[in-house]
This record gives C-alpha cells, structure tokens and sequence, in this order.
C-alpha cells in the first residue's frame, strides 16, 4: 500500500496542469473502497452505474501504476473505438505527464501497443478479436476487460492466460468493469467464480453523494426501464417479448416554435418486400410521420423514377433530406436515385444484415424514447396500429431480435439520418 500511495503522490504531483476532469486527484466518496478492493484482491468486478461509478477513472488510475512499476497491462473491449476515448486516452495522458518527470522512453507506440523502457506496456485487445483468433504469445500482470456486460464469456478462455504468471507470482490481477447485462457475458459469468465484486448502483452512489440525483432523475425520463435497470441499477438482462412502442401519438406537439424540416426515409424492397417511402416533418424534439408510400418488385429504376417524381412534385419548395437503407439493392437504389434526380443530401445507411445489430438497435430505441415522451406522431391510422402491434423479443443471451416490418425500417432509416450516422 505505501508503493501505491507514492506513485499516487506522483501522478498527482505531474498532474497538476491537466483539466480538473482528466486529473486523478479528485475522489469520489466509493473510490478509495475500490482501491482498496484492487490491493486486496487479485480477481475483482467493478459494476457501478454509468458516469456516476467512476469505473473507467479507477481502472485507468490501476493500469497507471502498473505500467509505472514496470508491469505489462491488457485492455480487452467489445470496441476499440468506443473504449479508447476514454480508458486509453487518460492512461496515456497520464503516462506522458510521467514520462517528462520520470524519463521514461517510448520504445513501441502504435494504436494498439505502447511499451516503455522500464517494462511497462500497455495492450489495446479487441474482445471480438481475441474470441475469433486468440491472443497467444501476450504476457501481462493486469487484465482489464472493459465493458464486461457485452464481452461474451467465451472469449475469456483466450484472455485468461494472459496473467497467469503474474498472477502465480503474487503480482498479477485481473479487473472486470461493466453495468447490468446477459448472463452469458463476462460480467455476470464470473461472479460465481471467486471474483470479488464491488457494487455501486444508483442507490448506493446516492447514499454517499446525493448531488448525483437531478443525474439519475434526468436518465429516468429519458431511457426505458430496462435500459434505467440495466445502466444504473446494474440488472441483468431478462428474456421475454417486449412491445416496441408502447404508446404512439396521432401528432406529437414541438415545444415552442421550431423551423420544420422534411426528411424522405426509404427502405429499400427485396425481392418480396416492399420499397417503403416514409415523409417525416421534424420540428425541434418532436417528429411527425405525415405520408407513407409503397413500390413492389425488384424492378428498382422504376421505383427511383417513382420515388424522385413524388419527391419533387409534392415537396418542391422544401430542402431535401433523403435517406436510403444501403444493405444489399440499397447501394444500387441511391446510386440510381442520385442520377436521376440530383437531391440536395441524399444519404446512404448502413448497418449489418444481423436483426440484432447494435447499431439498430440503438436508433431504434431512440424511436422508443420519443414514443414514450409524445414526442413521435404518426398521422395514418392504418401505420400508426401497425407499429403499435409489433414487439420484439430478448433473447437468453440478451440480443434483441427485431420484427421484421418495412414502417419500422424506414423509421430507423430516418432516426439514423437525423443522428447523422449515415455511410458507416
């Protein structure tokens, strides 16, 4: 423990110039426990609710010193984007403030790899990655595996050697962050076996620092219970069908005078689908579905000339927002669009084929949001009783398997517009 209150001095002595936020000299009431739980654990879960936990500040301040004692440090992630905004950022930032004091060299620096002349290192490992190749021939003294409750169990087989030595050795330690997931994930797989946990949901942070609550008060409004349970109270994910909307409005209300914006969804037929048009009048937070259109067959020049004819003769005098889903006929479909008719920002979007695609699943559970709120109107009634009788289901593992339905696919198609989430 003096080792680690002396490197701690350190960071906070180097440190000092930093922005308040990036700097590890300011403590949450919860995080000298946590700390305290790493040096007296080898093998410890962190599942604290979002933002207010503080999970990434503490693993960062860990790997810090490790890497200062000379140790080597993985990261696993289900996304190296997602996770090097944060994690890999502050560890970084604190080792370069360390470098300057202490006269540490950088003898590797890559994107995925950083290793300092005293041993040090530090490993960015995409979890999804390691599942599908491994990672033989890595050695380190910690493993973090962030965002545990979407890393799937199975890939730790290919984690766990990683420390071994490490840990034979009395050195070694294993950290496991996360919030409420499925049960075949990381998180909730290894709390049976042997690992300490430490448990900071919005309740407990609450009991020691009750400014948190216009925070969690805020994400009430604003999410699904079950996305509340799982990023703050920590649930896991529980199985069973689920309604996608609850309650849809006839017309949702902007609040206040806001310049209204048009925006063209099409999702694009295959082979027995339809081609689905949707106009959406977005005013501010609130938004309108006002038309919907329809073209069979696969006969797709057709139905761009019929798409760009009813675009133009009906919304002349309004700038084009024009999103066409992109998987499969859809990159043909926009091309085609484009050359017919020059539409000012028309768009392509992407995601995966898979029903349970994250990224749709994200759009669309914004469209929830705005349902929940008043906040999303469908002026058809015929559309308006079509949405409201889907569901989708949870799946044991937590995977949400969407319904197949065209409304609900151009609906995405136009949340992910708005989001600007489009050509990736």
């Amino acid at each position: 423990m003096a080792r680690v209150e002396r490197i701690l001095r350190l960071l906070l002595a180097v440190t000092s110039n930093l922005p308040e936020d990036d700097r590890p000299g300011w403590w949450r009431p919860w995080q000298p426990q946590i700390l305290s739980s790493l040096l007296a654990h080898p093998r410890v879960i962190l599942q604290g609710c979002r933002q207010a936990a503080g999970k990434s500040y503490v693993a960062a301040l860990w790997a810090a010193i490790y890497i200062i004692c000379g140790y080597r440090v993985a990261i696993g992630m289900p996304s190296l984007r997602q996770s090097s905004r944060i994690l890999l950022r502050r560890i970084l930032l604190w080792m370069l403030c360390v470098e300057q004091v202490m006269g540490l060299k950088r003898r590797t620096n890559n994107v995925l790899e950083v290793e300092w002349n005293n041993g040090g290192g530090l490993m960015a490992l995409s979890t999804n990655e390691a599942a599908e190749k491994g990672v033989q021939g890595y050695t380190c003294a910690l493993l973090v595996i962030d965002e545990g409750h979407e890393a799937p169990n199975d890939m730790f087989g290919a984690y766990s050697p990683l420390p071994a030595i490490a840990l034979k050795r009395g050195y070694g330690s294993i950290l496991i962050l996360g919030v409420g997931g499925p049960q075949d994930t990381v998180i909730e797989a290894k709390k049976p076996a042997g690992y300490h946990l430490e448990f900071w949901d919005d309740e407990r942070v609450l009991a020691l620092d009750p400014s948190w609550r216009d925070y969690f008060e805020q994400q009430k409004l604003e999410l699904s219970q079950d996305e509340y349970d799982k990023n703050f109270r920590c649930l896991p994910v529980s199985a069973g069908q689920r309604r996608v909307f609850l309650q849809l409005v006839e017309h949702a209300v902007p609040p206040g005078p806001v310049k209204p914006e048009l925006y063209f969804a099409i999702d694009v037929g295959k082979i027995v689908d339809t081609t689905t048009l949707l106009v959406v009048e977005q005013r501010g937070p609130a938004a309108n579905v006002l038309s919907d259109r329809r073209w069979r067959g696969t006969s797709y020049i057709d139905q761009v000339q019929e798409v760009a004819a009813f675009i133009d003769e009906g919304y002349t005098f309004n700038p084009y927002n024009v999103a066409v889903e992109t998987n499969g006929p859809g990159e043909v479909f926009l091309d085609a669009l484009r050359r017919v008719y020059p539409f000012s920002g028309a768009r392509g979007v992407k995601t995966t084929d898979s029903p349970g695609s994250r990224r749709k699943t994200l759009w669309i559970q914004r469209l929830q949001r705005r349902a929940e709120k008043g906040l999303l109107g469908v002026v058809n009634p015929q559309l308006r009783a079509d949405l409201l009788s889907l569901a989708y289901e949870v799946k044991e593992d937590g995977r949400y398997l969407w319904p197949h339905n065209d409304n609900l696919s151009a609906l995405w198609v136009f949340e992910s517009n708005t989001m600007h989430a489009v050509g990736v």
